[in-house]
């Protein structure tokens, strides 16, 4: 079997070069294996059974588009491609010879990288809502997707890992707790909700440890929209205590890692999420996870495992009174440890994704039949709809998330400097 994987340039890390990394590894073994990677900041792939070129595969122009029609059909010549962050193959699938089976991948609950990979549906064989439930109703309802057989959900995966997996054991006598949110200033994952909530438990006497991770928590459209704002750092919205803690980007992955796995409890209360590897990572390790009700993987993952609590986005006392409750009645909790570590288990190990990916790569040819012309125009047309899907989800992505959170965010400051002032007058 010859199996072609689609991927932007492995820089930087994230869920989606992680994704690409697994699936290489994976795939490598029993396949002779392509895979063409976009220019750019690139990680180093030390896998010898693997053919590795790079090409520009979000460039979205026609001339682009006949190159990669080209290079599949007549150079690779695959059995199978996936497209795994990739504008290009959506754009050119109509035009791939007629027996090679396309798999697109939707890495978000909707928008940006769930978007794209519908786009020429009917000539795709299979998509792969590796986000969630919701993302798969999402899709069949914006691109009126009738065939159930078409999208496919297939979570993310992590390797077992002795060392990360026994961290678990240590939680129950762990003082004090440790709290860990893994978002940086993301506005996908909520950033304004978890300061109201850091803020809260900021006035009590509990004895915590709250980790804000990621790199520096710059407030969103604070760089560009709002220069004039006084308000540019979430850290302005905290008193300093040592309970609080933003240890920034954590080079050495080993040691993030521990970071991660050594937390009581995950705070994950993302608006719009795919599956998060933060999410896998937190399982395998046995934290003790609190999401919000939106619906995404979060909240699906944590209600199939019971492996924490689904909280109201909007009830923010909410999520305190829980938090709260773990640190003072911490045994109470403890089945919860192993419940997340049989998440895992169940739903993101190895055999369990392996299995359930070679479903979909063995599961029957299902598209209509590929044109056997190239028309320019055509090509044209697709790579409009696919730039009018990515602006509107850059408009989207500001009304529904980057201006709601910077308002949030500037009340709770107005909140903050207004305390001070009083304080500071008497």
């Amino acid at each position: 079997m010859k199996v072609l994987l689609v991927n932007t340039a492995l820089g930087g890390g994230g869920g989606i070069a992680t994704y690409a990394k697994q699936l290489i590894d994976c795939l490598s073994a029993d396949s002779e294996m392509t895979a063409i990677l976009g220019k750019g900041k690139k990680l180093p792939i030390n896998n010898s059974n693997v053919r590795i070129l790079y090409h520009d595969v979000e460039l979205l122009t026609v001339a682009n588009a006949l190159f990669f029609i080209d290079l599949i059909n007549n150079d690779i010549a695959p059995d199978i491609v996936i497209a795994s962050k990739a504008t290009i193959i959506p754009v050119i699938v109509p035009y791939l010879n007629d027996h090679i089976k396309v798999i697109t991948v939707s890495h978000s609950g909707k928008y940006f990288e769930s978007d794209y990979c519908a786009v020429n549906n009917e000539y795709v064989d299979r998509i792969i809502a590796a986000s969630s439930e919701y993302n798969k109703r999402y899709l069949e309802k914006k691109f009126h997707i009738k065939d159930k057989e078409k999208i496919k959900i297939v979570y993310n995966f992590l390797a077992n890992d002795e060392e990360i997996e026994n961290l678990r054991f240590k939680k129950k006598d762990q003082t004090p707790i440790s709290i860990v949110y893994a978002g940086s200033s993301a506005v996908s994952k909520s950033p304004e909700l978890v300061t109201q909530i850091i803020s809260a438990l900021l006035k009590t006497d509990l004895d915590f440890r709250f980790y804000w991770t990621g790199g520096e928590p710059t407030v969103p459209l604070t760089t560009n929209v709002f220069k004039f704002s006084k308000l540019k750092n979430v850290k302005q919205l905290f008193p300093k205590d040592d309970r609080l803690i933003f240890p920034g980007r954590v080079p050495d992955k080993r040691d993030f890692d521990f970071l991660m796995g050594s937390a009581n409890i995950q705070l994950a209360p993302s608006a719009n999420e795919g599956c998060a590897m933060a999410l896998i990572e937190g399982h395998r390790a046995g934290s003790i996870f609190i999401v919000a009700d939106y619906e995404n993987s979060n909240r699906e993952i944590v209600d199939k495992g019971n492996s924490g609590f689904v909280v109201n986005h909007c009830d923010v006392e909410a999520f305190v009174n829980r938090i709260t409750d773990i640190i003072k009645n911490p045994a109470a909790y403890e089945k919860y440890y192993e419940n997340a570590h049989n998440t895992f288990l169940n739903y993101h190990s190895y055999p369990v994704w392996k299995k359930q990916l070679f479903e979909v790569i063995n599961a029957p040819v299902n598209h209509i039949t590929r044109k056997k012309k190239i028309s320019k125009f055509g090509l044209w047309r697709s790579i409009f709809q696919m730039k009018w899907l990515l602006k509107m989800s850059l408009v989207n992505r500001f009304f529904e998330l980057s201006l709601p959170s910077f308002i949030s965010f500037y009340k709770q400051f107005k909140t903050v400097n207004k305390v001070y002032e009083n304080n500071t007058t008497r």
